[in-house]
């Protein structure tokens, strides 16, 4: 359940910043 909820929080950031995908990935 935490993961999915970090994942989308992640890929709403990367949409937004992108420098969250780098840090995501």
């Amino acid at each position: 359940p935490d993961g999915s909820n970090i994942e989308a929080v992640f890929h709403g950031e990367a949409k937004r910043s992108g420098a969250a995908v780098e840090i995501s990935f």
